[in-house]
């Protein structure tokens, strides 16, 4: 290292050499490198994460042989269909309303 007197201060300055200040770069861009890489490693882990987070989707339907008689699109008809529930007139009217209609059709 080269030492020279700084004519602004009284001290004593050290000034590296092109050498040091050399090697210096070189260790400071293997750093760099370095730093890069893992933070490419990191990233490309975190994609990994993000996509394992979503939901798998379900395996293939595996479908069987085709039938020789396929069924109806369209449901069952008449009585296969079933009983049509309905409530029934009661055996006893209890009370009774009287509703006026209107003076005239509101339309």
């Amino acid at each position: 290292m080269d030492t020279t007197r700084d004519e602004t201060d009284s001290e004593w300055r050290v000034w590296p050499t092109y050498h040091e200040l050399f090697e210096e770069n070189r260790r400071l861009e293997a750093r760099l490198r370095a730093a890069q890489d893992r933070i490419e490693k990191l990233e490309r882990l975190v994609e990994e994460l993000r996509r394992a987070g979503h939901r798998q989707a379900a395996p293939a339907r595996r479908k069987d042989e085709p039938t020789s008689e396929p069924k109806k699109p369209c449901g069952k008809s008449g009585r296969r269909h079933g009983p049509h529930a309905h409530r029934g007139v009661p055996p006893r009217i209890d009370e009774t309303y009287d509703v006026p209609l209107p003076a005239k059709c509101p339309h």
